[in-house]
């Protein structure tokens, strides 16, 4: 027995993804003598996405180092598998309260997407210094 499960797309969109992102996406600029370069789109690829946005794992502080206090965030983000992200895009999301307003933003780059037939989920981690 095959059981489908198609239908929660509508059910995700409506209900889970209450967070939004934008995708910024690098691009080869071939210049007049031929060289070779990686630019970032000053323009979005996708902006205000519906999406879910999940703290896999939760920054601890560093207790063994005084001057270094690195952050080590593991963020997941879920949304309609219809967008075409890819691994290196970055990812501008939005954490937003009930009413839309803005709680917190990550900022970082996409890891390879898992697409599903409901949903496609990828990992930003962040990590830098407090």
């Amino acid at each position: 027995m095959v059981i489908k499960i198609g239908f929660t797309r509508k059910l995700f969109k409506s209900l889970m993804y209450k967070d939004r992102m934008e995708v910024y996406r690098l691009g080869l600029t071939i210049g007049e003598d031929f060289t070779v370069s990686n630019e970032q789109s000053v323009q979005p690829i996708y902006t205000k996405i519906p999406c879910k946005i999940s703290l896999n794992y939760q920054d601890l502080p560093e207790e063994d180092s005084l001057l270094i206090n690195p952050t080590n965030q593991h963020i997941g983000i879920f949304c309609d598998p219809s967008y075409d992200i890819r691994k290196g895009d970055k990812i501008k999301a939005y954490v937003l309260d009930d009413h839309g307003n803005v709680l917190d933003t990550y900022t970082d780059y996409a890891g390879r997407p898992e697409k599903h037939t409901s949903h496609q989920q990828f990992a930003l981690v962040n990590r830098e210094f407090a």
